[in-house]
């Protein structure tokens, strides 16, 4: 990785970056102690801007109300 200390601890040489928010880290300890209260994930655009699988099911699934009729549902 490259040179520098790690962000959490300022001694060792990091040798792992944060998932979320690339912070480099030396260690278990480091890693919990920065993810517990220091870290902010960024977000990348493409999630912003994307809807939750949540909403496009139930924007798929729901259907106009006057398209709703009893004579043609297949349980009458």
């Amino acid at each position: 990785m490259g040179g520098g200390s790690c962000e959490m601890c300022k001694e060792a040489p990091p040798k792992y970056n944060c998932p979320a928010c690339r912070t480099p880290y030396c260690s278990v300890a480091c890693f919990k102690n920065h993810k517990d209260n220091f870290c902010r994930k960024t977000t990348p655009l493409e999630e912003v801007s994307k809807p939750s699988l949540q909403e496009e099911v139930i924007l798929e699934n729901t259907c106009p109300t006057q398209s709703l009729n009893a004579s043609d549902s297949p349980y009458s």
